[in-house]
């Protein structure tokens, strides 16, 4: 999100005031739109995971993966908490720093509880945020900076969208200041990247790819970005330098859950605190899915007519490897496998990779639903699943789980072929029932009538 876009809903209130009697009130909504934000993320990053093309809306393509199956039974539970039916009445749920809340006999949720929280939980979402304010390490410092660009709900609430404005600018410049003189690559990359939809305003403007690639030596992300800059400039030998230096990078570091793992170590005790901790968690997941990345002018560098040319074709072989070997989200890793497809890679190697992917994404249906339970035992797991991501990498986090195990790759490349002898039959199924419906479209405009 820029200064100049409509900001987010206000987290805690309806949508209007005709939804004021609604059982679906502030609090459910919240954890709802939490484990929804969580669902997409998986999506993207873990279920999409390839610059393939896919037909029909993400979240209908993938209504059968596991993994969504098990967060969708948790939004179940959630809507069952304040939905009951005739059928078996009034039910409660455990919320963490709440209690048990539950629904009156005509259907209502009791929001007495629900409302009495709202002042406790942005209380406790202010603590953490000047927690991380006052820490000692410059990132949790631009991290909390970064997470209150756009306000509590109260702040929102009482300024209005207009108001909010100027404030929400003030408060991008201020951290794209701080990255003028940092020396820690991850905040130099989360503000330009939170930059991106605004540039040219205040000290953004001043943040460049270019300066992110010195403060971050080695990393292959900021040289995605000058990749992109310079398709944009129609300029050739700026695109094969870039090129270069993703393919000879050390590390290709996305850093995406970098600004969520910041949060658990400075959340506070109480279980008012651990909703808090948790909420802001997933807000910093989807405020990092909607910071872009030129992903997409890098794999289309790497396709025909482009890797026709020798030169292009042994640079795409270096950035493949790369986002394979050297990448930490499986979005990176994934796009690296589909390109690495394209240049004729052995079917074996591929196919073991894939096959690791699934395994896991997999193993993580089974145990996902605990994740983002409502209790504070399953918010305290699911921000340790962030700090972990953050710490190691999705990548990291996946190889570490593989070697628990015991499975060879031969398994997993046997996995990832079975997935991929069933997707060439579809595909050419599709293609010969294509075939037969346009025989059948020009035979029957051909005959007499």
């Amino acid at each position: 999100m820029d200064p100049g876009s409509p900001l987010p809903p206000e987290l805690g209130t309806s949508a209007s005031s005709s939804r004021a009697a609604s059982v679906k009130r502030w609090l459910i909504l919240a954890i709802a739109g939490a484990v929804i934000a969580v669902v997409v993320t998986i999506l993207v990053r873990l279920g999409g995971g390839t610059d393939e093309p896919r037909s029909g809306p993400p979240l209908a393509s993938a209504a059968s993966r596991p993994v969504l199956a098990a967060i969708v039974a948790t939004i179940a539970k959630l809507e069952a908490a304040v939905t009951p039916s005739s059928a078996r009445g009034a039910e409660q749920i455990d919320v963490c720093g709440i209690g048990w809340v539950g629904a009156k006999a005509d259907g209502s949720a009791d929001e007495a509880a629900l409302q009495a929280a709202r002042p406790a939980l942005l209380a406790a979402r202010r603590r953490l945020l000047d927690a991380m304010a006052a820490a000692p390490d410059e990132f949790s410092q631009a991290a909390a900076l970064w997470l209150d660009l756009y306000g509590d709900p109260s702040e929102q609430a009482s300024a209005g969208a207009a108001d909010m404005r100027p404030i929400v600018a003030a408060r991008h410049d201020a951290l794209a200041r701080r990255a003028l003189s940092t020396a820690d690559p991850r905040v130099y990359a989360l503000a330009f990247r939170s930059c991106s939809r605004a540039p040219e305003q205040g000290a953004c403007a001043m943040l460049n790819a270019a300066r992110w690639a010195q403060v971050d030596e080695g990393n292959a992300t900021p040289w995605m970005f000058m990749l992109d800059e310079a398709r944009r400039r129609n300029d050739e030998a700026a695109v094969a330098d870039a090129l270069f230096h993703i393919a000879s990078a050390r590390r290709f570091d996305d850093r995406f859950f970098a600004a969520a793992g910041a949060i658990e170590a400075h959340a506070g005790p109480l279980d008012i605190d651990t909703i808090a901790a948790f909420s802001l968690g997933v807000e910093a997941v989807g405020m990092a899915a909607a910071m872009s990345a030129p992903l997409q002018t890098l794999t289309q560098a790497c396709r025909l007519p482009e890797i026709g040319n020798a030169n292009r074709r042994q640079l795409c072989e270096g950035v493949a490897e790369v986002m394979v070997d050297r990448s930490d989200t499986l979005l990176l890793r994934q796009n690296g496998v589909s390109m690495g497809r394209r240049l004729g890679w052995q079917e074996e190697r591929t196919d073991a990779l894939a096959g690791e992917y699934l395994a896991w994404n997999d193993a993580q249906a089974s145990n996902l639903s605990g994740d983002v339970e409502t209790n504070c035992s399953g918010m305290k797991k699911m921000l340790g699943r962030f700090a972990r991501q953050a710490s190691l990498g999705e990548v990291g986090v996946m190889h570490e789980w593989a070697a628990t195990t015991g499975r060879s790759r031969e398994s997993f490349a046997q996995a990832g072929r079975d997935v991929r002898l069933r997707r060439e039959a579809q595909q050419a199924a599709a293609v010969r029932d294509a075939a037969a419906a346009s025989g059948n479209a020009v035979a029957s405009a051909s005959t007499p009538r």
